[in-house]
């Protein structure tokens, strides 16, 4: 998924919430985006951004309360990489092939449907 597509579905969810202002909906669209790495580490490095949707549905309304539902699904792009050599043990079982695969830079990304 590249940037121009996530920022088309940005743009769509600003439109839709805009026109969904004008009636008493029940509905709601909301956007977020973040992103951080480790603290200073000697063994490895992480970096992260991701996306975030919120759906919400107001199921009832009270004079102090609100019932609502929320569906967030979520996509995380992280790259790692291990700096430390000796962070992986001799002790491991097939340490030396662990150390050559974890000192690569990986990509990784996770989709939570929540």
């Amino acid at each position: 998924m590249n940037r121009k597509r996530i920022f088309l579905a940005v743009l769509l969810f600003g439109v839709c919430q805009i026109n969904a202002q004008r009636k008493n909906s029940h509905f709601r669209i909301g956007m977020s985006y973040g992103f951080g790495s480790e603290f200073n580490n000697t063994d490895y490095t992480f970096t992260n951004h991701f996306y975030k949707a919120q759906l919400y549905y107001n199921l009832k309304k009270t004079e102090n309360f609100a019932y609502d539902i929320l569906v967030q699904p979520e996509i995380n792009f992280g790259r790692h990489q291990l700096l430390n050599l000796y962070f992986v043990k001799p002790e491991t079982p097939n340490f030396e092939e662990k150390r050559i695969e974890y000192m690569q830079l990986k990509n990784v990304y996770n989709l939570f449907l929540i």
